[in-house]
């Protein structure tokens, strides 16, 4: 979910790939053959860049990689071609793995060190070409060793088998977790639930934004925000509470306040409240979402400025830390999470969520994860994945984890479905390679009902934005294919 985002400036190229035939389609503006054309009917979009439907987000890893001819990681070991690792226990937090693969907290081999060590770029595991099949920090030989580019004779990355038929099911492989938003308006509509199920993992998308869980002081509404869980639970996904402090969709009595101790309060009871009530089903939260305003916005491009939200406003910078605060004391055991767009790669706003969460860490502020959104196209920006992948790895060197929290890529700025599928494919492969990034979320499933089709920044000279994996009539897109085929290492 983006926040009221002005104009945005393109940051940077893609470096493209070649993906093959399977992704060649028609170019118009992304949209397949079956695209009808047609106007969306899913909602209204919120000032700029965000999210607009109700959402929602789920699934569980499975715990590793497979490597040729071997059977599924469980704690550590990678199975060679004709046999399986041996010395395949986990590693501690902060440690080495023992022969038999790298584990970090989802279970997928990492190449490097466990969750808390210093991850490795590029490590993932290689499929075993020979006997042994040990994973570990050095440079590849013929042995199936992980290495930290994936050379080497039989160390080339395979992430999951062909068979698998779902993004969920690619995604488990290498111990990720593939979600979507979702809008339980749309619940109803059998195809759209049928796209839902190739997740694992789903954020609310409108339901559980303050207006809609506390419209008014004290009164609490949690029906579709219970539908969203119920239905990630249901279908075996892990869902994740988006989001508990944004300066969007909050109800005129809280944004109309100006007393200091009253609105730390407010904010305090609305987070632990929230938390309160979901506590034994949801255990990840975007805490605070988009808390600064973008760059153009700024006195200069050295001068990081907070968005002048109420929370700002009245509590100045201290909010973020309150709220994380009172997150923790809410559920000690959940997963924290900060929120932003337009800090995926190295840019000025990137460089300030780096500086605020480096900080919170150096403090003890309680947090354990960032969220990076992705909504790629103009006037949002489309850093070089050189620069996701050092965005990524700095964050993961201050023991965070990193999720790529609501992707998509619209296609009026000249995009095609071929470089579409491509940067799909490059972001997607750029968190299998850091064991650090442990989720991908794109922002809805179908066209038809993506915010981007009412987002009043995005000029798309009458034709469709088309930034998902399905179009209007829920057939799989070009971009679907890059992105299966980067979840299977091809």
């Amino acid at each position: 979910m983006l926040a009221a985002m002005s104009t945005r400036r393109v940051f940077g190229t893609m470096h493209w790939l070649t993906l093959g035939a399977a992704l060649l389609a028609p170019a118009a503006a992304c949209e397949s053959a079956s695209d009808d054309g047609g106007s969306s009917t899913g909602g209204s979009a919120f000032a700029t860049g965000g999210s607009t439907h109700p959402a929602g987000q789920s699934g569980s890893a499975t715990g590793g990689q497979i490597a040729t001819g071997g059977a599924p990681i469980t704690q550590g070991g990678v199975s060679a071609a004709g046999g399986s690792a041996t010395g395949g226990a986990p590693a501690p937090t902060g440690g080495q793995t023992p022969t038999g693969g790298a584990v970090s907290n989802a279970g997928a081999p990492s190449g490097g060190s466990a969750t808390g060590g210093a991850p490795v770029q590029g490590g993932s595991a290689g499929a075993a070409s020979g006997g042994g099949g040990q994973a570990n920090n050095g440079g590849g030989g013929g042995g199936g060793q992980a290495n930290n580019g994936g050379g080497g004779a039989g160390g080339s990355p395979l992430m999951c088998p062909p068979t698998a038929k779902t993004l969920k099911e690619a995604g488990e492989c290498s111990g990720r977790l593939i979600g979507t938003a979702i809008a339980t308006s749309h619940l109803n509509e059998a195809a759209y639930v049928e796209t839902l199920r190739e997740h694992n993992y789903a954020t609310a998308e409108n339901e559980m934004k303050w207006d809609s869980l506390q419209p008014n002081r004290g009164g609490f509404n949690y029906t579709n925000a219970d539908r969203f869980v119920d239905f990630a639970v249901q279908n075996g996904m892990k869902p994740k509470g988006h989001t508990l402090v944004w300066h969007l969709q909050l109800p005129s009595w809280v944004s109309s306040i100006n007393d200091p101790t009253e609105l730390r309060s407010v904010m305090t009871n609305h987070i632990k409240t929230v938390i309160g009530h979901y506590k034994d089903r949801i255990k990840e939260w975007d805490v605070v979402n988009e808390a600064f305003e973008n760059p153009n916005n700024w006195p200069d491009e050295n001068t990081p400025t907070y968005r002048n939200s109420v929370f700002y406003r009245v509590l100045g910078k201290s909010f973020v830390d309150d709220a994380f605060k009172a997150a923790r004391e809410a559920d000690p055991e959940a997963k924290l999470i900060y929120n932003d767009f337009r800090s995926e790669g190295l840019q000025p706003k990137s460089d300030a969520v780096y500086e605020m969460v480096k900080s919170m860490v150096e403090r003890g502020i309680p947090i354990d994860a960032v969220g990076l959104q992705t909504h790629l196209g103009t006037p949002n920006s489309k850093p070089p994945v050189a620069d996701v992948i050092a965005n990524m790895q700095r964050i993961a060197d201050l023991g965070l984890e990193v999720l790529i929290s609501e992707m998509d890529s619209h296609c009026c700025d000249g995009e095609s479905p071929e470089s579409q599928a491509t940067r799909f494919h490059e972001i997607v492969t750029a968190c299998l390679n850091q064991p650090a990034c442990k989720a991908i979320t794109f922002w809805g499933t179908t066209d038809k009902y993506s915010w981007l089709n009412t987002w009043d920044e995005l000029d798309c000279g009458g034709r469709k934005p088309s930034g998902l994996l399905w179009d209007d009539n829920y057939q799989k897109k070009p971009v679907y294919t890059g992105v299966m085929n980067a979840l299977l290492g091809k």
